[in-house]
């Protein structure tokens, strides 16, 4: 079986080695980035299943950032943020991310919502 690998850009170290622990104890392959250029980079050398973006970060919004990758790959993209703003949501939704999902996140939850948008990728 394919290990699936897992990008999160997340400018938080914390919340990134959370999910990096987490989620490599689930099987998967996990590369943190802190700031969206970095994470842009990682995107075209690490070729992620799956992307995980914060949308509040210093320097390139994770709008910005999430445009960038839709150009880049058709990995499914989650994007994580502590806002609840219907505005950004549908931003996300509309520019090709898979879901937005609030801080602070359930991970269990998560887990399914990644393993659902791996589904779906053909």
């Amino acid at each position: 079986m394919k290990q699936h690998k897992i990008l999160v850009i997340d400018d938080e170290k914390e919340i990134c080695s959370l999910l990096k622990s987490y989620f490599e104890d689930e099987g998967y392959a996990v590369h943190c980035s802190y700031d969206g250029e970095e994470g842009l980079k990682q995107v075209k050398s690490f070729d992620p299943s799956i992307i995980l973006l914060d949308i509040r970060m210093p320097g390139m919004s994770g709008l910005e950032v999430l445009k960038k990758i839709k150009e880049l790959t058709s990995a499914p993209v989650l994007c994580v943020s502590a806002m609840v703003d219907n505005e950004m949501v549908a931003e996300c939704l509309k520019n090709g991310a898979f879901a937005y999902i609030l801080k602070p996140v359930d991970l269990k939850g998560l887990n399914e919502s990644i393993q659902t948008a791996l589904k779906e990728q053909p």
